[in-house]
């Protein structure tokens, strides 16, 4: 005679495979998901990337194009002269400059057809007199 088990196993034996399909998929999901946390990790980085740089591709060109413009600005003009010692050497001393004014005082006179260049007065800068600015004499 046949025992119970013998009984139950005979009866259900052709849902063995289906059995095996299911337990194969059940062990693949719960392997798959320790590698879906990477795969989670990867996608978020992939999102960011997205929503972040690819979505304003056309503004980050644009910025990329303008640093690449003021870069180039930069090295072609060469190094500027920003200190006060760099200014002090290019500027001349305050003798050259007077006699270039008077050179172009003398110039001006030469051209206009005068024989000495004009001088002009120069006011005091105090405060004025009601007499002066209302123009009455007492």
């Amino acid at each position: 005679m046949r025992t119970p088990r013998e009984l139950l196993l005979a009866r259900h034996a052709n849902a063995q495979p289906k059995l095996d399909a299911l337990r194969r998929r059940v062990v693949a999901a719960h392997a798959g998901a320790e590698l879906t946390v990477a795969a989670a990790r990867s996608d978020i980085l992939a999102q960011v990337w997205m929503e972040l740089f690819w979505s304003c591709r056309r503004a980050w060109l644009g910025l990329a194009s303008a640093w690449a413009l003021i870069l180039i600005l930069n090295l072609t003009t060469g190094p500027a002269a920003t200190s006060a010692t760099d200014l002090a050497s290019r500027t001349p001393p305050p003798a050259e400059i007077r006699l270039a004014l008077a050179e172009q005082a003398r110039l001006r006179a030469e051209l206009l057809g005068t024989d000495q260049p004009s001088a002009q007065v120069r006011k005091p800068l105090g405060p004025r007199s009601q007499a002066v600015t209302t123009g009455s004499v007492t």
